[in-house]
């Protein structure tokens, strides 16, 4: 799909929706202890357990990178980066503003480019597959993942329970005296409770449908979010709801938004996704 790099000009937009269920216990903590338990659950604002758009993505985006790098581009036909590593595209484009601002103090004023459009060209040409899809330090991402809400649970209360947790000693291999501590975790309750998953994505490639449908397989097989995960909490997984795991709306050319737009009508209608990883 041949569309121009850049967030300038609006494409499509594909919007998938789906319910996350709970396989094992999830623990996301609040970061601030309560009169209850040393690690509340994080809350919104009237109370209601959820689990951040940013857990959701960080968690997706670590897998997919780790998937890529095992595999090479030769056999996926994507190219990744692994954060914080050396050469990763955040190193590269450390690199590339350092050198831009020395440039930029040599340079004609008349013979400059603007910042922006150099920044985008060098984004273009050397940010890998999941960088320009996710973002990067110097690219804004095309990937929007909100927080999950709970679904399913109306007019019950959500189970949730205080579990007991002891710091190790390392030389003895048992518990540490005064290392004791508790956390608040949501159990997993079947065929009712999940927690609603909403992602967004604009101007998708040929490139960026391979990396959905990578997201797409890989939480309807199950992945790991939050904390306790070595201890096997935060196993969530796609349910599947009326023989489908997730509904897509949204347009597939700016021609379809104009026309729905200019006639007042919804702009997000459904769209037929083509399943598998299409490497």
């Amino acid at each position: 799909m041949n569309i121009p790099f850049g967030h300038q000009q609006l494409h499509n937009r594909y919007c998938f929706e789906g319910e996350l269920e709970l396989v094992t216990a999830l623990r996301i903590s609040s970061g601030n202890a309560s009169d209850e338990t040393d690690a509340p659950f994080i809350r919104t604002f009237d109370k209601t357990p959820y689990i951040p758009g940013s857990s959701l993505r960080g968690a997706i985006r670590s897998e997919v990178e780790r998937i890529l790098a095992s595999v090479g581009k030769a056999t996926a036909g994507l190219q990744s980066c692994t954060l914080f590593e050396k050469d990763c595209c955040a190193e590269k484009a450390r690199k590339f503003l350092h050198e831009f601002d020395k440039d930029e103090r040599n340079q004609d004023i008349h013979e400059k480019n603007t910042k922006n459009e150099r920044i985008a060209a060098f984004a273009e040409k050397e940010l890998c597959d999941v960088c320009k899809l996710f973002g990067s330090t110097v690219y804004a991402s095309r990937l929007t993942i909100e927080d999950a809400l709970p679904v399913g649970m109306e007019g019950k209360e959500i189970p949730t329970h205080v579990r007991d947790g002891v710091g190790i000693d390392r030389d003895t291999g048992a518990a540490k005296d005064g290392a004791k501590f508790d956390y608040e975790v949501i159990e997993p309750v079947k065929n009712s409770l999940a927690f609603l998953l909403k992602m967004k994505a604009e101007n998708v490639t040929d490139n960026d449908k391979k990396l959905l449908n990578l997201i797409l397989s890989l939480l309807k097989h199950g992945l790991h979010v939050g904390g306790k995960r070595a201890g096997g909490l935060g196993e969530i997984k796609l349910r599947e709801v009326a023989k489908k795991f997730y509904k897509v709306t949204g347009f597939e050319d700016p021609n379809s938004l104009w026309a729905a737009i200019t006639r007042g009508k919804e702009i997000h209608n459904s769209i037929e996704w083509k399943e598998g990883v299409l490497c």
